[in-house]
């Protein structure tokens, strides 16, 4: 599989089919045909949401399966093949999107040092044809691994990639790009994006976001949250310095806590923090 020399703008987004009109799978339970219920609502919608998007940038959301993000993203034909997993599983197979939900993406790049860790929790192990996954993902209130099915759908902003366009800093240290030169139209997830050719890490992030009921609620929590839904279980630590300030910008050298990560509920992706007695 080779990228194009002279890889093309990607389709905008009137261009790209709408969501389950190729015949293949598409979830309605967690349909990408209401954003407002699978991306959920944005700060500004409930000040407990930490989803920093506007409504019509929600609303206004691509979704693109995931093989075919990569086929534009890359300049790959239709019939370039893409990897649900790479010869090798690492860290680096993840990048952040538009939106941070980097606990989530952390956890995701310490479970990726043990390869096997990532596999099992995905079926198939290949491509699917028609685009359906099914992901297990532990619920530490009902004690028992659910079956989590997606479709291979994914929310993405349409942008102008100036990466590769020529540019001078000017005397305020800004940028000045080369406007003979067009930036490339390219889509960006909201929420994790590829890297290379591969999916296995959007297609976990999802199944995570249909578990806690939507994005928005992966757009902040606690990574041993992510560690007992991604392993089973259900005894993490977390080990803290102790702070030296009311302002926590100090820490004492070489002297850690220990405390235990406390399950609150499925659908609040946090955890409690329970130190861990001497002795």
């Amino acid at each position: 599989m080779k990228a194009s020399q002279n890889p093309i703008d990607a389709p905008p987004p009137d261009k790209v089919p709408r969501p389950g009109g190729d015949g293949l799978f598409m979830d309605r339970s967690f349909s990408p045909l209401d954003a407002r219920h699978t991306i959920g609502p944005v700060s500004s919608e409930d000040n407990k949401s930490r989803l920093r998007l506007t409504p019509a940038e929600r609303d206004g959301a691509v979704w693109i399966r995931i093989p075919d993000l990569i086929r534009m993203n890359c300049g790959l034909s239709h019939d370039d093949p893409v990897n649900l997993f790479d010869d090798t599983i690492e860290p680096n197979d993840l990048t952040q999107g538009v939106v941070g939900d980097c606990w989530l993406l952390a956890s995701m790049a310490c479970l990726a040092e043990f390869p096997d860790s990532v596999v099992e929790r995905i079926n198939p192990k290949a491509i699917s044809p028609e685009g359906r996954y099914t992901v297990s993902l532990y619920d530490h209130t009902k004690c028992r691994w659910e079956d989590i099915t997606i479709d291979d759908y994914v929310p993405c902003k349409y942008y102008a990639d100036y990466t590769q366009v020529p540019y001078r800093m000017n005397d305020q240290g800004k940028r000045v790009y080369d406007g003979r030169v067009k930036p490339r139209m390219r889509y960006r997830p909201l929420f994790a994006a590829p890297h290379g050719n591969e999916m296995w890490c959007l297609i976990l992030e999802k199944a995570m976001a249909k578990f806690v009921g939507s994005y928005s609620k992966i757009a902040g929590g606690h990574e041993p949250f992510a560690f007992m839904t991604m392993t089973g279980y259900s005894q993490v630590y977390e080990f803290k310095r102790r702070a030296l300030d009311r302002d926590m910008t100090r820490a004492e050298v070489g002297v850690w806590q220990r405390g235990w990560a406390q399950w609150h509920s499925r659908d609040r992706p946090t955890c409690g923090y329970k130190p861990v007695q001497r002795g």
